[in-house]
């Protein structure tokens, strides 16, 4: 019997199968290069955009994107011929890129041909809402128009979709706002709480903006039920007295603290705690010498505050706002416990200007805490402040006490 003789599988290579596998091989190769290339030239396309176009010159967008960056390097690079090659190639590769569009826009509109110009920028604007150029553009177009509404709207759309935004428009919107029409209009938007409207608040309070058209802005804000954040206000009564503008400062700040009388000092029992207090609230001074707080204990506000040894300077201050006349503080501390060489004391001086007078404020245990004394505001002093100071103290655990209650008012 012959037994055949058994051999184990295997598979047999062949120069066919060899050419076949070759091939798969290099075409594997092939697809992985033009997938590497390609994602290479869609990350490089904004920052080295010829580079991106030698790697994918069949790409609309990245072809579209030279011929951008081209006219971004010279604006005057939209009339020539190689610029607009560019452009109507990336749309023949590619009908929706936007950029190409835009520049064919460009052209259009230093050829003073505004009416293409409309329409491509048009169409570009219905193909895509988040190119920051065509929506530039649009709201230029607005502004030449005198249309305030469709301005403010393109803002609107420019300011929701694209981050960059804020940085360009914010200073051109909030230098407008002197104008009382755009204001009306803005304040109109504002109250439908876009994304966009408290960071442009804030923006407007703190910029350099004339203050009078910010204050004018809040006013209006307030008026349409619109919440101001307390910081931004701050910032705009603080900037108005900076520009030595303390008459309309203190007018939006009696907008905000109804029933004022311009002739006394607010809060006089320091209830109001307020997280972002204005010049003429109640500011306390805290610094590396002098500590100071507004606290609560069984449901009344006081002023706490205290020195160490040999250090002295300002607790908390307030500005005035009083015509000319004789003025007394009355007031009542509690905790004081110093020689009358070293209690603290309130003093009331011009502002920027002299000193107007000091009243002590005797240890604690004189008159129950109570203490009182005059000032005299002359008329070359329009805006004044009015200070506590505690002294430099010998003592060796320095000076501290309270404050419960003071109010500087006419004299009767």
């Amino acid at each position: 019997m012959i037994v055949a003789k058994r051999h184990s599988p295997s598979f047999r290579r062949s120069p066919g199968n060899w050419a076949v596998r070759g091939g798969l091989t290099l075409l594997a190769f092939a697809l992985g290069y033009q997938s590497v290339a390609y994602s290479l030239a869609l990350t490089a396309q904004n920052t080295n955009p010829v580079f991106a176009n030698k790697l994918a010159p069949g790409n609309g967008r990245i072809t579209a994107t030279l011929a951008m960056t081209k006219i971004a390097a010279d604006r005057s690079a939209g009339t020539r011929s190689d610029v607009i090659r560019l452009a109507k190639q990336a749309l023949l590769q590619d009908p929706t890129a936007v950029r190409a569009i835009t520049v064919l826009g460009l052209q259009a509109q230093l050829h003073d041909d505004t009416a293409r110009a409309r329409l491509l920028f048009d169409y570009a604007n219905t193909l895509s809402r988040r190119d920051l150029q065509v929506q530039l553009w649009t709201i230029e177009d607005a502004i030449a128009r005198g249309d305030i509404p469709r301005t403010l709207h393109e803002y609107d759309v420019a300011l929701r979709t694209s981050k960059a935004a804020p940085d360009v428009l914010f200073p051109v919107l909030s230098g407008a706002i002197s104008e009382d029409e755009v204001r009306r209009n803005l304040v109109m938007m504002l109250a439908k709480r876009p994304q966009w409207g408290g960071e442009f608040v804030t923006y407007v309070a703190n910029a350099g903006v004339d203050p009078k058209s910010v204050v004018s802005l809040f006013a209006d804000l307030h008026r349409s039920r619109i919440t101001v954040p307390a910081d931004d206000e701050r910032a705009a009564i603080t900037r108005l007295i900076q520009a030595n503008d303390t008459i309309l400062a203190w007018d939006y700040y009696s907008r905000l603290r109804p029933s004022l009388d311009r002739r006394s000092s607010r809060d006089p029992q320091f209830a109001m705690h307020l997280e972002a207090p204005t010049p003429f609230d109640w500011v306390v001074t805290n610094d590396a010498s002098v500590s100071a707080s507004i606290d609560i204990e069984a449901g009344k506000s006081y002023l706490d505050f205290a020195a160490p040894s040999s250090v002295g300077g300002s607790v908390v201050r307030q500005m005035q706002f009083l015509p000319p006349g004789r003025y007394q503080i009355d007031g009542l501390s509690r905790g004081i416990d110093q020689p009358s060489d070293s209690t603290p004391y309130w003093s009331l001086s011009c502002w920027r200007g002299q000193e107007l007078g000091r009243v002590a404020v005797p240890a604690s245990v004189t008159a129950k805490g109570r203490f009182s004394g005059m000032f005299s505001v002359p008329a070359d002093c329009p805006v004044q402040m009015l200070t506590l100071f505690v002294r430099a103290s010998d003592a060796v655990g320095g000076i501290s006490g309270q404050i419960d209650q003071v109010r500087l008012k006419p004299a009767s």
